[in-house]
Parts: structure tokens; sequence; C-alpha cells
């Protein structure tokens, strides 16, 4: 009977018998003086596996090692197997307590090549109990085509509970560095001295020369030399090497950065100067720390740093080292075979280039890197990524609570120091010492942050007051990551694109800003004049700009995400206080310039509208009189304008007032740019529903245009039509038509039938004609100023859209209804396509297909329209606005005979006094709103109350549009036929 030990031997000794020494030629002697790679494509195939076989023994503590089937035949996915000490296979593994080996002596490798070899692994018969698989190869896997499968293959194993170890032709040949016996037995002695180097050959002459010990299990001298004892290259005692940094006083815990890293993992922690990666990465080693027998921190700011720390832990680990670069290389093929638990901390990796050749890896140990990088390099085989952010509100003010628990009387409003810091870690716990240096509530220390003449540092600690072991302010912190940045290729760029941005909208900057021909111009020059160049501007091209703006994305100054990029406040702050006065200047105009430019091309979307917006407020904060001096920057008046053209009229006016307010600390009161703001508030303030207000400013308006500027400047003229137009709103409409043909007459003098206020004069007109009653006359008009805007501004041009809407209006109040609902499906495909479903012509342009819907019979779908109409009227605007008015009245016109009646009487009530409110009591939507009331009462069968309802909408019909107007006609005819159903009497006259 042969015993289970003595079998295991003899396996053993076949294997290592096998692999003592190689069959074929040994390769050429090295040409180089110190080579740090070896030939092992050269070896012959069968050579190369035996390799394989010696090292899989020297760098595991195996219990015997076992070649598989035989040689050239099928081989379940494997060429040998060993089984690991009972040391080394706790209870619990499930009886994997073997490793495999399949080597691949190739001169050429796929990355499908590497996926077939762990196929055939888990095909054959050792998948369920095997612990490791070594994949071995003479090809050199640090080709990076290589990462994305050798990741997969590894977490489609780890699933599996395998470890998976690939060696290619780099880790075999550092493994080999500290195997001068191995490399003379397949390379020769020539290789042994220019590859390990000469002392390696005068210890392996010495040993060689002596008699080899008794081996109690009568292996072959060849074997037993290569023995290594189980313990050998285990650490007996946890070892320490660096300076772990303590955890802050206030630290708070921040899931799913570190969590669940398995052995063998990396976690590579991006992100801004001062998130807090450095204080991530010290809980990252309190919580793996205590069950690895190695943890080392490596302060990884140069290569020659990482280096000097990878000798030390060598010197911990392996014992003396002579030489830095050789014991760093040791301790990296430690970590790849020990069995030790051990954790790796690179802290402030400072370019990805420092850690070429020197990424540590090992089935046992996790690590953790640190960045402000964002580079693709850091990318690789069970690498994760992850992007840290700044706290969490919540986090951010229990934190700052905590950093001022020993003085909570200082605590008097954490909330918006959190908000002004923008939860930035770094900041908050400077800012705490700072106010606790100098006993300031959180109160005063706002009241200081929002002192623009304040600079950041002024309310940072000195440099000898840093909490928590910081280095720099945060301050510098961001100023050394922009040194570096501007120079990074394309050179130059990326310091006048970030002062660019720091004048803009922290979380909504548009990345096509920096495309356009306005930023292009002024980065062009900025790059220019800060080279010191001399002679002719050369522009820059924009690949330029989009790679500036991704060399910021990659050292973590701002977020790139798709379309959207975002600067931390604080960034942008530290950037804008570093601009002299003339180049502030330049920045915050050349800023204004590209808005400008984007937003008149980009359309009128309601999401750009907001973006822009905030843009424009934002440029307005930083603003010291560079946009409101000689002249108003044109950004700021198309701000106001398309406010009121969103919606919100009542807005509008009151921005232009405080833009009138700024200006006129700069401008005399009649310069052009000052009556131009005055006449846009007066605007907007008569469409949000007070044309009392606004009558007065264009009457004050036509007097000042008209004694400064003369009767024919274009200025004048359009105040005078401002004028008519806000007059008629009101209710007087005929005299509002006899004004405006003399405006027409006076444009088509001045200006020409094709200028745009020539245009402008012709739509008030016909509106007007409309509104009197004239409505063949509007449909003509408005056909022709259709096609007129066609020919000039485009077919998807909001002037075009608007006169093509107003003339489908007119169709159908000519009594052509279903002629008008075509024309009006395609004007609201084309807006809902180009200003999206909240603007307000695509909601004018619904209400009036449903008005033309139920006027041509189709009831029940105008219904239906007219509710959610006036839903999203309320939603977008409110329910005073105007337009929301109409749409309120055209939803009872359609349903309320369907309501219960006192639910519609007093919804036709609220609206008819909110119109009154809003309008005015003798504007035409308030008179129209009061018939419609007077028909609902009659038909609801309250004639009497119908009667009067009706009689004074008569009355104020007669005093706004005149006995003969349409609308008072119809009051009219209504009323008599009301009369003579209820007997009373007829024919009513009315006092003008």
């Amino acid at each position: 009977m042969v015993h289970a030990d003595e079998v295991e031997v003899a396996n053993r000794a076949e294997a290592l018998s096998w692999a003592a020494a190689p069959a074929g030629p040994l390769p050429a002697p090295p040409l180089d003086t110190r080579a740090q790679i070896l030939p092992i494509g050269d070896l012959q195939w069968a050579d190369a596996e035996r390799l394989f076989v010696r090292l899989l023994d020297t760098v595991q503590p195996l219990q015997f090692v076992k070649l598989f089937g035989v040689r050239g035949q099928a081989q379940a996915g494997i060429d040998a197997y060993a089984r690991l000490p009972i040391d080394l296979t706790p209870d619990g593994n499930g009886g994997r307590d073997y490793i495999a080996l399949q080597s691949r002596r190739v001169r050429s490798l796929t990355p499908a090549k590497i996926r077939k070899a762990v196929d055939d692994l888990l095909k054959g018969e050792w998948a369920d109990r095997t612990a490791t698989f070594y994949f071995a190869t003479s090809f050199d896997l640090q080709d990076t085509k290589f990462d994305t499968m050798i990741r997969e293959q590894a977490e489609r194993l780890a699933g599996l509970r395998i470890a998976f170890v690939p060696w290619g032709l780099q880790e075999v040949s550092t493994l080999l560095k500290d195997q001068p016996r191995l490399v003379d037995d397949f390379f020769g002695r020539a290789w042994v001295g220019r590859f390990c180097g000469q002392e390696a050959v005068q210890a392996l002459t010495e040993t060689l020369t002596r008699a080899p010990s008794p081996d109690p299990h009568g292996l072959e001298p060849a074997v037993a030399v290569i023995q290594r004892p189980v313990d050998q290259r285990r650490v007996a005692l946890p070892r320490r090497v660096g300076l772990v940094p303590a955890l802050a006083a206030s630290f708070q815990p921040r899931g799913g950065f570190h969590d669940d890293v398995r052995p063998g993992e990396t976690v590579v922690l991006t992100g801004l100067g001062g998130v807090g990666k450095t204080q991530l990465a010290a809980d990252f080693v309190r919580a793996y720390g205590p069950d690895s027998a190695v943890v080392v921190w490596v302060t990884a700011s140069s290569r020659d740093q990482i280096l000097a720390t990878y000798a030390e832990a060598a010197r911990e680990v392996l014992g003396p080292q002579d030489n830095v670069e050789l014991a760093a290389e040791r301790f990296l093929a430690w970590l790849t075979t020990t069995q030790d638990g051990w954790v790796v901390v690179l802290d402030d990796l400072q370019t990805t280039t420092d850690l070429r050749g020197l990424w540590p890896r090992g089935p046992a140990g996790r690590v953790a890197v640190t960045t402000r990088r964002r580079d693709a390099a850091l990318t690789g085989s069970q690498r994760r990524v992850v992007d840290v952010d700044v706290f969490s509100a919540e986090q951010a003010v229990d934190y700052l609570r905590l950093a001022l628990q020993q003085r909570h009387v200082l605590a008097d409003d954490i909330d918006g120091v959190v908000d002004d810091l923008q939860r930035l870690p770094l900041a908050l716990a400077q800012a705490a010492a700072f106010m606790l240096d100098r006993q300031l509530r959180c109160s005063q220390y706002r009241h200081r942050f929002a002192d623009r003449r304040r600079r950041l540092f002024e309310l940072l600690p000195e440099p000898d007051a840093l909490p928590d072991e910081h280095r720099h302010t945060v301050a510098t912190t961001w100023s050394l990551s922009m040194d570096v940045a501007d120079r990074l290729p394309p050179a130059g760029v990326a310091r006048p694109l970030m002062e660019l941005l720091s004048v803009l909208d922290s979380d909504s900057i548009l990345a096509g800003l920096v495309t356009g021909h306005a930023a292009r111009n002024w980065l062009s020059y900025a790059v220019h004049s800060d080279a010191g160049a001399t002679g002719a501007l050369t522009s820059v091209d924009i690949d330029a700009f989009q790679d500036g703006l991704l060399t910021l994305h990659r050292l973590s100054l701002l977020r790139h995400d798709g379309d959207i990029v975002r600067v931390h406040a604080l960034v942008q702050r530290v950037t804008r206080e570093e601009l002299d006065v003339d180049r502030r200047s330049s920045v915050v105009w050349a800023a204004a310039d590209l808005l400008l430019e984007y937003w008149l091309n980009g359309g009128h979307s309601a999401e750009l509208a907001l973006t822009m917006r905030a843009n424009v407020d934002a440029l307005r904060r930083y603003d010291h009189g560079e946009l409101i001096g000689s002249a108003v920057h044109p950004v700021l008046i198309l701000a106001g304008v398309r406010q009121g053209e969103r919606g919100d009229p009542l807005g509008a006016a009151e921005y232009f007032d405080d833009l009138l307010a700024s200006a006129m600390q700069h401008l005399p009161p009649h310069h052009p740019t000052i009556l131009e703001i005055r006449g846009l508030a007066a605007r907007w303030r008569a469409a949000a529903g007070d044309p009392v207000s606004a009558i007065a400013i264009h009457e004050e308006l036509v007097d000042d245009f008209e004694r400064h500027k003369g009767p024919h400047d274009p200025g004048t003229i359009v105040a005078r039509a401002n004028l008519v137009v806000c007059r008629a709103n009101a209710g007087a409409l005929a005299r509002g038509v006899q004004e405006m043909k003399q405006i027409l007459v006076d444009c088509e003098r001045i200006f020409g039938p094709r200028n745009i206020h020539t245009l402008d004069a012709r739509g008030h007109l016909a509106g007007m004609y409309g509104e009197v009653g004239e409505y063949e006359k509007a449909r003509a008009m408005f056909a022709q100023l259709a096609a007129d805007r066609f020919e000039t501004s485009g077919p998807d041009h909001r002037d075009t859209l608007t006169a093509q809407g107003s003339h489908a209006r007119w169709i159908m109040e000519c009594g052509n209804p279903r002629a008008a609902i075509p024309l009006l499906r395609r004007v609201l495909n084309t807006r809902l396509a180009k200003l999206g479903p909240d603007d307000p012509d695509t909601l004018a342009t619904r209400s009036n297909l449903a008005q033309a819907l139920r006027a041509a019979g189709e009831v029940r779908e105008a219904a239906e329209d007219f509710s959610t109409v006036r839903a999203d009227h309320v939603r977008v605007m409110g329910s005073d606005h105007p337009q929301t008015l109409t749409a309120r009245n055209n939803y009872l016109l359609g349903v309320s005979l369907e309501m219960d009646a006192d639910e519609a009487a007093n919804a036709w009530m609220d609206l008819i006094d909110d119109s009154e409110r809003v309008l005015g009591q003798y504007a035409p939507a308030t008179l129209n709103s009061m018939h419609n009331f007077g028909e609902w009462l009659a038909y609801a069968g309250y004639l009497d109350d119908a009667v009067g309802w009706l009689q004074n909408t008569l009355t104020g019909r007669t005093i706004a549009l005149g006995a003969e107007h349409p609308h008072t006609k119809a009051t009219h005819e209504f009323l008599d036929q009301l009369r003579d159903a209820t007997g009373g009497p007829s024919g009513l006259t009315v006092e003008p």
C-alpha cells in the first residue's frame, strides 16, 4: 500500500524533475549592460512550460506540484496543479485547496485567447477545486489592449471564488530577478550577470560548489535546490510603512467610495482638490488595515517618492536592500505572489506616468489611489475609478456643527456657510478653523465672505494654523493645479478658458459656449498676449479649446458632463481674484459676447432660456461696471426680452426696472439705451396687466424721443407704435387703427417696405383691423405678412410663425375654421419642435387650434384640448397672466354648460374679477368674458341675470370699441333676442 504523503512526494518529484532544466538550447547571451526583460519567447515551447512550473513552486508555498496529463494532449485547461499547505487552506474554502497553471509560450496573443484559457479551465475537472489560476505566457500583458479582457476574466473567476493571476513577460521577468538559479538553468550564466547582477553570479557559484544537503524526500539535487520552506516568504508580524493621516475630528463617513473592495482590486479616488480624497483613503486603511500583514502609505507626489517608499517597504518585508529600483521591483514582485493580506495607498498622484510599471497588484492585496487626474490611464484590469464629489448637504452641516461644537455660540448660521462654500470639505474645515481662531460667528463669516473686496485667502487660516494636517489652503491647492493645467497641451489654453468660465453660472455652463466665434476670438487673443507673442494674431482652432476643457476636467478643476460644464464656485472665485482690473474687464465683456452669440443662435427652448438666464445673472453679479459703462451690453437686453417671451411679463418688467436703475448710474437720462430700457419696461408692464402705467411711460418716452432724437429716429417710431398698441389693448381700437396707419406710412417712407419696423407696423395694424371687426382685411394683410416674413426671416423664425398663426385665426373668424385647422397644426408642430411645449407661443397656438376645432364642430376633441391647455397655461405662466386668462375663458366656453351650475357661475365670476384686476374694466378680453358669461346665464336659464350682465357688457363694449364694432353689435343682438324671449324692452340705446 502506498501512503498519501508518499504519492504526493512522488508527484512533486515527477513534476519538478521534468522542469529541473531546459531540454533545448539556451537563448543567446545578452547584449545590453543590465537587461530588465528576459528573452522568454526565445525558449522552446516545452522549456517555457518547465520555467513556469519551476517559477510556480518558488512563489507559492506549495505542498506538492504535479504535471497534468500527457504533454500535447487535452489538458483540461491546465498544465500543472499543486496543493496548498494546510495552513493556507482555512476552513470554509469549499475544498478549493489547489492552484492551477496554464502556460502559453507564443509570439502573438489576442484578448480572445485569454478568455479561451479561462473557458478551458472552467470546462475541465479542476475548476471546482482551484483557489488560484495562473495564466502564464511569454507575451507582454502590459499592452493596454488586454486590460478589459483581463479585468473581465478576473471578475468572472472571482464570482466563482477563484483568484486570477496573469503572468506575462514583464511579470515573469520581475519574479525571476530574485531567482538567479532559474535564470542560470534556463538562460545561462551570462544572463544571470546581466539580469540579476554580478553579486548574484558570485552567490550562485558559491551555492553550487557546496554539496547539497540530504533531501528528506529523496529528490534529485537539481530539484531539491529550488525548494523553499513554506514560511520563508510569509510576514511574521504586521508591517507599517509611511505615515497614515489621522482622520479629521469631524470626519464624515461616506459610503460607496471604498465599500466591498475585494482582494486583488484597486480603487482610484479622483476629484477636485479639497473634496476629501485623502481622508477617504485614510478611512480605507482604517477599514482594511487591521486584517492586513503589510500596510504601505505612499505620498505619490513624484516617481522618486514612490520608488523610495517601495524600497522602504521591501526592507521591512524582505530584508536589507542595496538598490532603490531593484528593491521596489522585488517588493512589487512579492505583492504579486504573497498570500498575506496587504494594503497600499498612493496618495496625491500627480501624473499617471509616475506609476508606469509601478502599479501594485496581487491576489491578496487592496490598493487605493487618490488623484485629481481623470486620465484614461487610471483605468485598467481590476481597477475601479470613483469620482469623489463634495459633501451632501446633511454631511456638510454635520461636519461644520462638529467642528464648531467647542464654541457652539458661533454656529448661528451653519446652513448659510455650507451654501456659501458649496459643501466643499477642505473649505469647510479651514473656514471652521478661521472662525474658531477669530471667534467669528457663522453670520459674521458670511458677511466677510460676501464682501467682494476681500480675497479668499483673507478668509482662511494662515499656513501654520491649518487644521487636520492640511498642507495648503484651498486657494493654494487650486492655484497649483491651474499651473499644471496651463502647462499641459494645448499649452496656455487652460488658464484663459477657466477665466471665462469663472464669471458664468457654476452649475449650468454649456460646453458649446467656448466653441463659438466670440469665444474663439477672445481666447486666441488671450493665449497670444499671455505668451508674450508679437506680430499678427494667430487664431487657435476649436480642437484646442475642446482639449483645454478636457485638460481642466482631467485635473478635476471642472466637471465636463456631456453638454454641461460645472465649476465649483470657490474655484471660480480664486480664478477671478487673480485677475487684474484690465483683464477682468476683458473677461467679463468676452463672456457676455459669447452668451449673446450662443443665445441668438440657440433658439427659444425653455431649457435654453433658463440656462442662459442663469449665466447672465451670474455675469451681472461679477460685473464691476464693465457691462454698463459707455453702453449696456446687448445680452442684458436680450435676457429681459426672453423672460417676457417665456410668459413672465411681470418678471421682465421688474428686470428692466432694475437694469434701468443700474444703467442710470453710468449713462445720461436721455441716452438711447436708457430710452430703450424704459420702453421695454413699459411694454412688459402692459403685458402683465398694467396698461395705465404703461401708457403713461410710453407717452413720456414718445415726448423724450421726439425732443432728443427727432420724429424720424427708429427709436421714436418704435415708441409711437408701442404707445398705440398699449392704448388699443386697453380699448382704444378705433383710434389705434388711425394712428397705426400713419405709423406704417412713416415706416415705409423712412425704412422701406421690408424693414423689420415696417413689418412690425403692418402686423400691429392687421391685428387692429381684426379687433374692430374688419376680419377679411385682417386675413388678407396677415396672409401677405406671413409670406413676407417667410422670405425675410425664414420658415422657422418666431415672427414668421406668429404671422402664420394670426393668418389662421382670421381665416377662422371669417367663418372658415376647417381651413384654419391644417395651418394651425403646421404652426403648432414647428413651435413644438423649435420652442418646446411650454413656450407661450406654443400654448397660444394650442388654444387657437382648440377654438378652430370647436368652431368646426369637433366639440369633444376641442373640450379635451381646452382642458389641458388651460392647465398648462396655469402651470407655466400662472393664473393671472393675460394669456392664461384667455385660456381660462376658452375652457369655460367649452365645458361650463356641462358643469354644476354653481361651480360654473363661480368660475366665470372669478375669471371676470381677475380680468378686471389684471387687464382693466374695459379691456377687450374682460368684455369678452363678460359677454360669454351673459350667454351662459341665458342658456342655463337665469334670464334676468343674463340681461343684467349683457347690458353691462354692451355699455362697456360701446365705450371701448364703439357702437359699430362687431363685438358690440353681437352683444346688442343677443340682448335683443333675450328681451324678446322674456317680453322685456328691446333696442336699448346706450350712451357712449
